[in-house]
């Protein structure tokens, strides 16, 4: 008997460690479609963001150099290449990207810097998502007017007032570093730079986190990493 209770306690065992067991993932190699066949001059990053609010992630990518592509998720696992509009027609020393919805409307509109270690001073291009699968460039006070060697930025609502400033890196070399620049969000579509404060003192790159559960202004002044 005390044989048997063994036998079933160690088959119980057995089950739910094999039950609880999550699936193995395994990844199948895309290769069909131009999402992995375009060749570019210098793609640097890409990112990914739902521009078209259908539930599916699309890719926006920088050719550094070269005209930057857009593709859409077909929802069916495949992508389909955007020719038309402005995201996709300029050709700049462009950067890192990111999607973000500057204006609170509920569509993610995408900011694409440009000019870092590039040969002259660039500006950041700001996209205004329209809501209906198109873009229009923005003009966008100091953060489109200024020119720079714009590389990595982050996005957080630093003063809190319900909309999202940009800290973005300034080199023009690497090897030495630069200053970055804060934009702060004016909530009209519009964004100033700010010139005073330690963070717009400080080189290098950033990374913003919110480490403070209870000063959550604090986010750029408590949070700021800054690198070589």
């Amino acid at each position: 008997m005390q044989t048997l209770n063994h036998f079933v306690l160690v088959s119980a065992i057995l089950f739910a460690a094999l039950t609880d067991c999550p699936a193995q993932t395994t990844f199948t190699k895309i290769t069909e479609g131009d999402v992995v066949n375009d060749l570019g001059i210098g793609f640097v990053r890409g990112a990914w963001g739902d521009f078209n609010n259908d539930g599916f992630l699309d890719l926006f990518v920088n050719n550094k150099g070269g005209t930057n592509v857009l593709y859409q998720n077909n929802g069916n696992g495949t992508f389909t290449k955007i020719t038309q509009g402005d995201p996709v027609q300029g050709a700049n020393e462009h950067t890192i990207s990111s999607w973000v919805d500057y204006d609170n409307d509920g569509n993610l509109d995408l900011c694409v810097p440009a000019g870092l270690e590039a040969p002259t001073p660039a500006h950041i291009v700001l996209y205004h998502n329209n809501g209906n699968g198109t873009f229009s460039r923005a003009s966008a006070g100091s953060l489109t007017n200024l020119a720079g060697y714009f590389g990595w930025g982050e996005w957080a609502d630093y003063d809190n007032d319900g909309f999202v400033d940009l800290l973005i890196s300034n080199i023009a070399d690497l090897s030495v570093g630069g200053q970055n620049v804060l934009f702060r969000n004016n909530g009209n579509g519009t964004f100033t730079k700010v010139t005073a404060g330690a963070v717009t003192n400080l080189n290098g790159t950033v990374t913003i986190t919110d480490t403070s559960t209870r000063r959550a202004a604090n986010r750029f002044y408590r949070a700021l990493q800054v690198g070589p």
